[in-house]
């Protein structure tokens, strides 16, 4: 949920400087941002990986739901590194005006590639919940590359296609 806060903030960043026609800076924000972000989440993910059950505690007592999601949790950490690019960047490109790019890219790697993993590896392989949560890491490394080199693009933030003129 906090990266979705580095992505309102990168929002405005990135916004009112393309407003102002500083691209560059736009851009170096954007990046800027991913930086924080980042290192937020390596944090977050050192504390998931390393003490998930205390983590787990927060939300239930149960041992037998610990012992079960101690997995998925050590997987979402490892996980969330990757995923600050995803989020800062698309909050970036939607401020660009890159909306139904950051959405066709959601929705490709979503239903066309964690969806189907998640099935394959968690009912087809029989690996349960691990096998499905251990889709995660493909969807959002392929979501965050896609994101990264459309955000990198030469294009992304100088033919931004609002008209404001009318």
């Amino acid at each position: 949920m906090p990266l979705f806060g580095f992505g309102a903030a990168v929002q405005t960043l990135v916004g009112n400087n393309l407003g102002a026609k500083k691209f560059h800076l736009a851009k170096l924000y954007g990046f800027e941002t991913v930086k924080v972000a980042t290192i937020f989440t390596i944090i977050i993910g050192v504390v998931f990986i390393s003490i998930p059950q205390y983590v787990l505690l927060i939300i239930t007592n149960d041992w037998g739901i610990i012992e079960m999601a101690k997995p998925a949790l050590r997987i979402a950490g490892i996980t969330q590194i990757f995923y600050a690019t995803g989020v800062v960047l698309a909050n970036a490109l939607q401020a660009a005006g890159r909306t139904v790019f950051v959405m066709i890219a959601e929705m490709v790697t979503n239903l066309l590639i964690f969806v189907p993993l998640a099935y394959f590896l968690g009912v087809v392989l029989d690996l349960g919940l691990t096998g499905a949560w251990m889709a995660l890491p493909g969807y959002i490394i392929i979501y965050s590359i896609a994101i990264f080199i459309r955000f990198n693009s030469k294009n992304w933030n100088t033919n931004i296609p609002i008209n404001l003129e009318n």
